[in-house]
């Protein structure tokens, strides 16, 4: 999703509620944000920066536009009963990472996707947020993640 000109993505495995806590962003923040994609964005990782494309992958929802925007966090998604969200090193945030990332069987290719993800962990802040799936869980990634005050 995009807000200020800024992109932040959230990544979990299915069914945790990814795009649960994106409406949540949107019930907040109005038109101040949009959905780049719902399911399958493009992210391109160069030196100057990371940037997150649309594509026609937008997944069951249909979310998405054909837009960019530099990527400004990332944040890993887990179902709690309390509300916390924590910065994650990059170390600590890659496994989480090439969990969700496309990856071919070669090893070659693997060994590319790998460096990629280094090279954009490097360059991007992550977070792991622990959520209830309520307005204020939501409150909380929107003030840590891009420091709008709600």
């Amino acid at each position: 999703m995009e807000t200020g000109g800024r992109a932040y993505l959230f990544a979990a495995p299915s069914g945790v509620g990814k795009t649960t806590h994106v409406r949540l962003w949107q019930k907040l923040l109005g038109d101040r944000m949009r959905v780049v994609n719902g399911d399958k964005p493009l992210v391109r990782v160069e030196k100057s920066g990371v940037t997150v494309y649309g594509t026609p992958w937008n997944g069951k929802e249909g979310m998405g536009e054909k837009t960019s925007a530099p990527l400004c966090g990332v944040c890993f998604l887990r179902r709690g009963t309390e509300n916390a969200i924590e910065p994650l090193a990059a170390q600590q945030a890659l496994p989480a990472l090439l969990m969700q990332l496309y990856r071919p069987d070669d090893a070659a290719s693997d060994c590319t996707a790998l460096d990629l993800a280094m090279d954009l962990l490097e360059q991007t802040p992550c977070w792991l947020l622990h959520c209830n799936m309520s307005d204020e869980a939501a409150k909380l990634s929107i003030q840590t993640m891009t420091g709008v005050s709600l």
